[in-house]
């Protein structure tokens, strides 16, 4: 009577955490359909594993011996042991980023591998002391394994996705292991124009691109051991330096990043703005300037007790604020504004809006009237409906801001994005996806933002971060976070048709 007591809520536990992890799988086949190419084939193979689980609890194959206790105990080990790293690996060392795994997903997953290893640590141990052991159990611990190996498996036979729209070969920027680091995330472009003359009195004979990104030696968790790096190039992206190291955090372990480059044509000065501090708590944002297109820096020091960017700042040309240095920052309430009338010398801040985050901002007009997209302020981890992106309008330099408005027609995962005018356009690059980080696009707007018609697709799997900047000869410079599997493989620099 005990052992059928005992066989029974075995039973009823294995079915409910079948039942648990078939959700959470749904769940993650369902927000990541985008950047999946066989969607079908990863459905099929997790419902037969799934089945075979679910059988097994119906089936009561007993054996005795010590090799099968033996067996019993080392396929359990390794199951529980298996599920352990998985969970461990994408919550704590990955951070669940590359993947739109909302936390319905993690803790649901998370509830069934639980009761899977309870059942399974329960009755391998129940074997070493009774003749009477379960040979269904291992049998199970072989099949969960299975389930966990075919997500294993799809992310490292996955190739990439095409790229599309694009008028250059994709370069890839930086590329995870380069330079000993883990991962490269957070991309910003700032490209100076054909025939600037820099601070240092060196015109230039093409347009000076420089990418920025952050090198994060410890994977996709955005606080810890994190270096600013660049590349540059002197011709308009035909050629790339090596990686070069801007900043790093001398004073143990700590970050310097969100980097937000910013040019003053008049001046021929780069800024650079960036947030640096050992956590979370303790970033502030600081200013360094270059006089020969970055290739040495002076430091300014703290210029803003909050956070700066990600992305490019911009100058205003014509209009009453007429060579304004504007730059995106974004404090404990909302987004604002950085401001400088004096070419840098000093700061000003604007009137914050009441709701987002990360923001990037744009000239809509001749009258130097701005633009500003800004991300929800709705945490990346919990379950929303489809969102829109929002953005606000000032008509005095970034110093007051309409009411937020909502952008029709132009989908919010909860990502940083960007937008640039040009050729009498804005251009807003975006991952086109209500959950996933995927598909990177360009959308158009011919009316200052009102309405956005036109959207190119540029690449369809999985990508993250962006930045643009205008070209000379009219092309749109792109800059994102792309991968195979996930957006945080490589940061891809392509050109761009308008």
């Amino acid at each position: 009577m005990m052992t059928r007591i005992i066989n029974i809520i075995t039973g009823v536990l294995i079915f409910a955490s079948v039942a648990l992890v078939s959700y959470a799988a749904y769940l993650f086949l369902k927000f990541n359909s985008p950047i999946i190419k066989n969607i079908w084939l990863m459905g099929i193979a997790i419902a037969i594993c799934l089945l075979g689980i679910a059988v097994l609890a119906w089936f009561n194959i007993s054996k005795s011996g010590r090799l099968i206790t033996i067996v019993n105990l080392a396929i359990s080990l390794m199951a529980s042991g298996f599920m352990v790293y998985v969970v461990l690996k994408g919550a704590v060392l990955n951070y669940f980023q590359p993947y739109s795994l909302y936390d319905r997903v993690i803790y649901v997953s998370i509830a069934g591998f639980a009761i899977l290893i309870l059942v399974l640590l329960t009755q391998a141990s129940i074997s070493l002391f009774t003749s009477r052991t379960m040979l269904k159990y291992p049998l199970t611990g072989v099949i969960i394994c299975i389930f966990l190996l075919v997500f294993v498996i799809y992310g490292n036979l996955q190739k990439d996705f095409d790229y599309t729209n694009i008028s250059s070969d994709p370069l890839n920027i930086f590329e995870a292991g380069e330079g000993d680091y883990g991962i490269f995330r957070i991309p910003s472009i700032i490209s100076m124009p054909k025939g600037s003359k820099l601070k240092n009195g060196h015109a230039l004979d093409d347009d000076l691109i420089i990418v920025l990104a952050e090198a994060r030696r410890n994977g996709s968790l955005d606080d810890g051991d994190i270096d600013l790096v660049m590349k540059k190039s002197p011709d308009g992206g035909k050629s790339w330096s090596e990686l070069i190291i801007v900043k790093t955090w001398k004073d143990g372990t700590g970050k310097i990043g969100n980097a937000t480059p910013v040019f003053n044509t008049s001046s021929g000065e780069l800024y650079l703005l960036y947030i640096a501090g050992p956590k979370p708590s303790e970033y502030k944002t600081y200013l360094s300037t270059s006089a020969d297109g970055g290739v040495n820096w002076i430091d300014k020091g703290v210029l803003y007790d909050g956070i700066v960017g990600p992305g490019h700042g911009i100058e205003i040309v014509g209009g009453q604020y007429d060579e304004r240095l504007v730059v995106p920052v974004h404090g404990n309430g909302g987004p604002l504004t950085l401001y400088s009338d004096d070419g840098g010398s000093s700061w000003e801040t604007g009137e914050m809006l009441l709701d987002g985050n990360e923001s990037e901002i744009a000239q809509i007009n001749e009258q130097g009237d701005l633009i500003m997209v800004v991300r929800t302020n709705k945490p990346v981890a919990k379950p929303h409906d489809p969102l829109e992106k929002i953005y606000a309008i000032s008509s005095d330099g970034g110093e007051t801001w309409s009411v937020l408005k909502i952008m029709e027609n132009v989908k919010e995962p909860i990502c940083m994005s960007s937008i640039i005018s040009g050729n009498g356009n804005l251009y807003y690059s975006y991952p086109d996806d209500y959950f996933s980080r995927s598909r990177m696009s360009i959308a158009k707007s011919i009316n200052e933002g009102e309405s956005w018609t036109v959207t190119q697709l540029i690449y369809a799997g999985p990508s993250g971060y962006s930045d643009m900047a205008l070209m000379t000869n009219g092309n749109v410079a792109l800059v994102f976070e792309n991968g195979a599997v996930e957006y945080d493989e490589r940061i891809t620099f392509v050109l761009v048709e308008p």
